[in-house]
């Protein structure tokens, strides 16, 4: 009986040990998977600074995010993401199913730099799209039953971006810079209508709301610096007609003055004549 006991209490200890070596690592963890996870949906650089735990709360807070431009473009980087704060249901990570209730992005840094053919943001998009999977691939594969495959799923039941800005980078602003606000922006219940997904693909259905929206957005505020570059072209072209005009107008006074001085010459002359 002694030895059935010894042989529980020490199954209890190894368990814990494991726990809490798990806990203690948590952090690196999370900071491995999304130095992994974010290059293999945006095909871009990306580091992570660190990840802080609270394991009672299940509060996440990754520090110092940056995900660089694809190559080819001049500026550094896309985004510079300072604090990101998750909040994930502890009990979740047991399951099959991890279960997210918030994710916040505060104050993110972004750059919308126009190349030769493309911005930074569209190609970013195109890589994000290519690897969400196929409309009719996702539809056969849910009415196809398939054994479960193994790994872990998630869903998310909110995303909020706030307080972001973005930086315009583009010819037409001749090498100045021009920064605009980007409106907040919430998505909801992410996988959850799948019963789950992987976190390539919920990580790849936010980024592609996100990417969509702040090129909406950049491509509005060029398009009104375009405008008013193009009014100020033309106030100028009016100003320089008009004083073509006013300058024409004078030259015409200046022969009407001329004619007359030359048509009293000549009547004086005729006068000393006689």
């Amino acid at each position: 009986m002694k030895k059935v006991l010894g042989i529980f209490v020490a199954l209890i200890v190894i368990i814990v040990v494991i726990a809490v070596v798990v806990v203690l690592n948590l952090g690196s963890i999370v900071k491995t998977g999304i130095n992994t996870i974010v290059p293999q949906v945006t095909k871009c650089e990306a580091s992570v600074e660190d990840v802080n735990v609270n394991v009672f709360s299940g509060r996440f807070e990754i520090v110092n995010l940056v995900i660089k431009n694809p190559q080819g473009f001049n500026t550094a980087q896309a985004f510079s993401l300072d604090r990101v704060y998750v909040n994930v249901n502890m009990k979740s990570l047991m399951s099959d199913v991890i279960e997210v209730r918030e994710v916040l992005v505060d104050a993110p840094q972004i750059t919308y730099e126009v190349g030769l053919a493309e911005s930074n943001m569209g190609t970013i998009l195109e890589n994000v799209k290519s690897s969400l999977p196929e409309k009719a691939e996702e539809d056969k594969e849910k009415k196809e039953e398939k054994p479960d495959e193994g790994g872990k799923k998630v869903t998310i039941d909110l995303v909020k971006v706030t307080n972001g800005k973005i930086g315009l980078s583009a010819k037409l602003l001749q090498g100045k810079e021009m920064s605009v606000p980007l409106p907040e922006i919430e998505m909801k219940d992410i996988g959850k209508s799948q019963g789950g997904i992987s976190a390539v693909q919920a990580l790849a259905e936010t980024m592609q709301q996100l990417v969509t929206s702040i090129i909406d957005v950049a491509k509005q505020a060029l398009q009104s610096v375009g405008e008013a570059v193009k009014a100020v072209g033309d106030n100028v072209k009016s100003a320089a007609e008009n004083v073509t005009e006013n300058v024409k107008s004078v030259g015409e006074s200046v022969k009407e003055v001329g004619e007359s001085v030359k048509s009293a010459a000549e009547g004086l002359k005729n006068l000393i004549k006689k």
